[in-house]
């Protein structure tokens, strides 16, 4: 019986990269994709362009940011009915991700999600400095859902995650149903037992029968 969803965010439950999105409201929406492409060409777990992309935040007030992600919010079709059925069977639900928490935030309130994880940045004033508070362990991603998984005592034949990219791999290990949905640069391929869905619908589908 399922009983843990762990869903990756930006071009998996969105259908854009929402920090890209954050950094156009400085104009820095085509620096932040750069600096996003050295980080898919290069595997770089040390998380550098990550920072970097996050020091274009700077100056952004967070109410203006929740304004802007109200006229447009990404949803993959079918994204609500996900979550919509994981509260109705009280599965429990986390999005894990390498985005800032402001953002992650206006989500999980919009989604109703139970844990979020994300990167956790400084905001003064309502504004965002640019800054990341402490240091992002490698594999951060499932570090922390690894804790979080002890804690509730899971198994792993009762865990199902959802991701797009090289950064969910680590994470993937974590349980037995592995999905991902429009992956990137064939990761899949690097993940044994791995499934890809068409849609977060066929995913419904198939999280249903676990």
């Amino acid at each position: 019986m399922l009983k843990l969803l762990i869903v990756d965010f930006d071009g998996t439950l969105v259908t854009i990269d929402t920090l890209d999105f954050a950094c156009s409201i400085n104009g820095k929406e085509e620096e932040s994709k750069k600096f996003h492409r050295e980080f898919l060409c290069n595997r770089d777990l040390n998380n550098d362009t990550l920072e970097r992309r996050i020091s274009l935040l700077k100056g952004i007030n967070i109410a203006t940011l929740e304004k802007s992600l109200k006229k447009n919010n990404f949803l993959r079709p079918g994204v609500r009915d996900l979550f919509q059925y994981l509260q109705r069977n009280n599965i429990m639900t986390v999005i894990c991700s390498g985005n800032v928490m402001p953002i992650l935030n206006y989500y999980a309130n919009l989604l109703d999600i139970d844990y979020i994880i994300g990167t956790d940045i400084e905001v003064k004033d309502n504004c965002i400095t640019g800054k990341i508070k402490g240091k992002i362990p490698p594999n951060f991603k499932k570090v922390k859902c690894s804790s979080l998984i002890e804690e509730y005592s899971i198994n792993e034949d009762e865990i199902a995650i959802l991701g797009d990219s090289i950064s969910d791999i680590k994470m993937m290990e974590l349980g037995k149903h592995r999905y991902f949905i429009n992956p990137k640069d064939g990761v899949e391929k690097l993940v044994e037992n791995s499934i890809i869905v068409d849609s977060i619908y066929d995913f419904l589908k198939i999280i249903t029968t676990l």
